[in-house]
C-alpha cells in the first residue's frame, strides 16, 4: 500500500520473485518527483510484472484481503507504505496543528514560543510548497532546530529561516534500473545511472554508521 518513495522500491524489489499489486491513492506514482519520472517508474514496473492500482483510497483491510473504492484483492503479505502519521498525542495536546494533525510551525520550527518541531513532525513548506518528507529532510530539520535554538540563546537572534538544500532523491526501480534527481536544483536522472548513483549513496550512508560506531558494517 503506498506508491511513494518506499511503497515504489520495495515493489519493484519484490517483483523479481514475487506477484505484486501496488496501491496509490493518488492519480500517479511518486507525487514528490516529476511526471517524466513517474511515468518511467511506472512503465517499469508494470514490464516487471506489478499490477499498479492508482486512483483509489483504501476503504477496509482484513485478514486476506484489502476492499478500496472500486476494485478489492486478495494478499498474503500486506506492506504499508502508505507515509507516516503524527502520533495522536500532538493532537490531544493542544498544539494548532493542521489537517493533517502536525503542528503548525512557522519558518523555524516554533509552533508556540519556545515550543519547537522537528524531524518527522515538522511539515515543511517553503514558499508555499510541500517539502516531501524523507529521512533527509528530517535529519536536516532537527540540526537546523538545534542551531536555531543555540543561536537564539547565545546571540539572540535565530538567523534565517529553514531552507533545506536536499542533496538528491534516489530509489531503486529493480536490480539494474532507478529514477531520481540529484544536486540542488534537481537534475532529473532516471535508468543505470540512478541505480548506481543509489549504490553509492548508500556505500557512503554505511561507511559513515560505521565511523558512527566504530564498528564495520557486516
Amino acid at each position: 500500500m503506498g506508491g511513494g518513495l518506499t511503497g515504489v522500491e520495495v515493489a519493484g524489489m519484490l517483483a523479481i520473485d514475487h506477484d505484486v499489486i501496488l496501491v496509490e491513492g493518488f492519480s500517479r506514482l511518486l507525487p514528490a518527483l516529476g511526471i517524466g519520472l513517474s511515468t518511467y517508474a511506472y512503465k517499469r514496473l508494470i514490464a516487471a510484472g506489478v499490477t499498479v492500482v492508482m486512483g483509489q483510497k483504501l476503504v477496509r483491510v482484513t485478514d486476506t484481503h484489502i476492499e478500496l473504492e472500486k476494485d478489492h484483492y486478495g494478499y498474503d503479505i500486506l506492506i504499508w507504505a502508505g507515509g507516516i502519521t503524527p502520533p495522536a498525542w500532538i493532537r490531544q495536546s493542544g498544539l494548532p496543528v493542521d489537517s493533517r494533525g502536525y503542528p503548525v510551525a512557522d519558518g523555524y520550527g516554533e509552533v508556540l514560543p519556545q515550543v519547537f518541531v522537528a524531524g518527522d513532525l515538522w511539515h515543511v513548506v517553503v514558499d508555499g510548497e510541500d517539502i516531501p518528507a524523507t529521512a533527509q529532510l528530517a535529519a536536516l530539520a532537527g540540526n537546523f532546530v538545534g542551531q536555531t535554538i543555540a543561536s537564539r540563546l547565545t546571540k539572540g537572534q535565530p538567523g534565517p529561516e529553514f531552507r533545506p538544500h536536499l542533496r538528491g532523491m534516489l530509489i531503486s526501480l529493480d536490480e539494474g534500473q532507478g529514477v531520481g534527481w540529484v544536486l540542488h536544483g534537481g537534475i532529473p536522472v532516471r535508468g543505470f545511472s540512478a541505480r548506481t548513483l543509489k549504490n553509492y549513496s548508500f556505500q557512503q550512508y554505511r561507511l559513515k554508521l560505521s565511523k558512527i560506531f566504530d564498528r564495520p558494517w557486516p
